[in-house]
């Protein structure tokens, strides 16, 4: 047996639809070459999309606080 592997690939199905993809398995070697795989394939586009929004999201806290100023009246 070959080394397991655990990827996260982008992904474009049949019908063109851009997805995020991970894939989970292990390849069998028979003399130096692969002849077949075992695993799974997931589809986790919305786990990414969930990541992008919420790394875009502290991107944009980070550059709101400093430039937030507080002015006090007494």
């Amino acid at each position: 047996m070959g080394k397991p592997y655990d990827v996260e690939l982008p992904f474009i199905n049949k019908q063109g639809k851009h997805l995020w993809v991970r894939t989970i398995g292990l390849a069998e070697v028979v003399n130096g070459k692969v002849i077949r795989l075992f695993g799974t394939l997931q589809d986790i586009t919305e786990r990414k999309n969930s990541q992008h929004l919420i790394e875009h999201q502290a991107s944009l806290i980070d550059q709101v606080d400093n430039a937030i100023v507080t002015i006090g009246f007494d």
